[in-house]
């Protein structure tokens, strides 16, 4: 890629990488108030979701990154801690 990187393909691999980091205070800053997410409603319930699963990602890996001036998607693979068993 040459030139720099739209602000959404800035802003998608920042989300990830705080995500993935165990950030979630950080990676929620990406994340508009009044945006849903998918069948979500708002940011609230997205962080309610995020939140666990936040906390099992051992890491991850970016596969490829896209964007435009206003959409950005990071594809990447997680790696994840195992379930404890009850």
């Amino acid at each position: 890629m040459t030139g720099t990187a739209s602000p959404a393909l800035r802003t998608a691999p920042a989300y990830c990488q705080a995500r993935t980091s165990h950030n979630l205070d950080k990676a929620m800053s990406y994340i508009a108030g009044g945006t849903p997410a998918g069948c979500l409603e708002g940011a609230e319930a997205y962080r309610s979701l995020s939140g666990p699963f936040a906390q099992i990602v051992t890491g991850a890996t970016v596969i490829a990154a896209f964007g435009d001036d206003h959409t950005g998607l990071v594809m990447y693979d997680t790696q994840t801690a195992p379930a404890a068993r009850a």
